[in-house]
């Protein structure tokens, strides 16, 4: 069961279409939107695009540098 809010910089919240990996009574964990593969490394696959991805963790303070993945800035 996922359960818990999920961070994608210090303070700032994800909508709730984004949900843990993981059960946050058991440590901080990534986030994936729902429906979504969690994967290794705080990564996260979406089938229907054919696309990975990183989205944030449960650390509101971003801090935890084991499961909140680290973002540079975007390049396109």
């Amino acid at each position: 069961v996922s359960n818990g809010t999920c961070y994608q910089a210090n303070n700032v919240e994800l909508d709730h279409h984004y949900i843990p990996c993981g059960n946050v009574l058991f440590g901080d964990h990534a986030c994936c939107q729902a429906g979504d593969v969690c994967l290794e490394f705080s990564a996260c696959y979406n089938n229907d695009l054919n696309m990975t991805y990183i989205a944030g963790c449960t650390d509101k303070a971003y801090a935890n540098e084991t499961v909140c993945p680290s973002k540079g800035p975007w390049e396109g």
